[in-house]
């Protein structure tokens, strides 16, 4: 007789699909929603309150000044939850982030106004979340092939 629990088994098995959710769909479906001018500044400023909640979920406590090394970690672990591959490159007082992977690109062909801005909303909410703050300067959406490439820095009265 055998001792102790039954052996478990496992097998790893390709995903069998996205198990009935399509948010492709549902996601083309509201961008149909966002037209003119005062809906997409609406959805850009939804964004900006997204990206400020990304970056405050790793971030410190209220009235607590993190040293600018710890504020980039913030913004990077943000910009990867919300699906960017953040890239980041020291430029003296600024930094540029190169993101090569775009969470919105498939909808970027038929609703690029609308996904370049919720983009830099995003981006921009996060920035303004961090302490000390640090400001967008320059914001390239498809600077390259599938590649956004934005420029920040400390406000320019600090710089």
């Amino acid at each position: 007789a055998a001792v102790g629990r039954p052996q478990m088994l496992y097998e790893a098995r390709e995903s069998s699909g996205d198990g009935g959710k399509d948010y492709r769909f549902l996601a083309e479906m509201l961008c149909g929603m966002v037209r003119t001018p005062r809906e997409i500044a609406q959805a850009a400023e939804l964004a900006q309150e997204w990206g400020a909640y990304l970056v405050s979920q790793g971030g410190p406590k209220p009235g607590v000044r993190l040293p600018a090394r710890r504020n980039l970690a913030l913004l990077r672990d943000a910009l990867a939850r919300a699906g960017f591959d953040p890239r980041f490159r020291r430029d003296g007082a600024a930094v540029e982030v190169t993101l090569r992977v775009c969470p919105f690109r498939d909808l970027a062909d038929d609703y690029r106004d609308l996904v370049c801005t919720l983009h830099r909303g995003l981006v921009e909410g996060m920035l303004a979340g961090l302490q000390p703050r640090i400001t967008l300067r320059e914001f390239r959406p498809f600077a390259e092939r599938g590649v956004c490439r934005l420029r920040a820095g400390p406000p320019r009265s600090e710089s």
